[in-house]
């Protein structure tokens, strides 16, 4: 994706996270934490809800916007998938199809149980969303063998685990406090006006934003393309 962004002619900057955004009448100039300075007529911002109090606002933005990130929840969670050969599986009843959104039967408190494979069934990679503690490899062979009538042994396994504790006393990813939430009970009616309105010349993105499929790759790129109609309005 950055490359393709570097061939449209767009600056690319990696690794750089964000520390201060100063905003003026004249444009918003971005800090990172290496202290170098970026200036733009308009930004925006595609962060996770609570991910969004990472970056400072000078001026402070709006008591809104504030209270809407403070009041998401942060936890730990991971995405965990155990590779097979091939997706034997989908010949038989318990397998998944992730593109309906349907589920096994067999879903338990270690989280949902998917078939990600390709369209092919070569390789056949299997997907759980659960808390960490709670999953391993042999956890996820387990799991083959119960839910999806896996006989033959795995060949690859694969985990990532993000998010904040929420007391903060572990932190797997500094910058990402969660991995998919949802807003607490009153959160939209009392801050609403923080979820997604633009303040000054700052637009806000991310799947949290979207109008259909929040927190799945549909609403990440519908959210994209309205903050993108958004600052193209703006600058006429």
């Amino acid at each position: 994706m950055a490359e393709k962004a570097k061939d449209g002619g767009a600056q690319v900057f990696l690794n750089t996270p964000v520390a201060t955004m100063h905003h003026s009448t004249d444009g918003v100039v971005v800090e990172t934490k290496g202290g170098q300075k970026i200036s733009a007529e308009r930004v925006i911002i595609a962060m996770g809800s609570k991910d969004r109090s990472t970056i400072a606002h000078n001026p402070p933005l709006d008591s809104e916007y504030t209270a809407w990130s403070s009041g998401w929840p942060q936890f730990i969670s991971g995405k965990f998938h155990i590779v097979y050969p091939e997706a034997t599986w989908r010949t038989k009843t318990t397998w998944c199809n992730i593109s309906l959104g349907v589920c096994c039967p067999t879903s338990t408190q270690l989280g949902a149980f998917m078939d990600v494979s390709e369209p092919s069934g070569k390789p056949g990679i299997i997907m759980v969303l659960s808390k960490p503690e709670a999953v391993n490899r042999q956890t996820m062979e387990d799991i083959a063998r119960f839910a999806f009538d896996v006989k033959e042994p795995s060949i690859e396994y694969h985990e990532k685990v993000w998010g904040h504790a929420a007391d903060n006393t572990t932190v797997h990813t500094p910058y990402t406090h969660t991995c998919v939430g949802a807003p607490p009970p009153g959160q939209l009616s009392k801050y609403g006006k923080g979820w997604r309105n633009a303040i000054g010349r700052v637009h806000w993105a991310g799947s949290d934003t979207a109008d259909e499929w929040m927190f799945y790759i549909n609403g990440a790129i519908q959210s994209g393309q309205r903050a993108a109609s958004e600052v193209k309005a703006a600058l006429g």
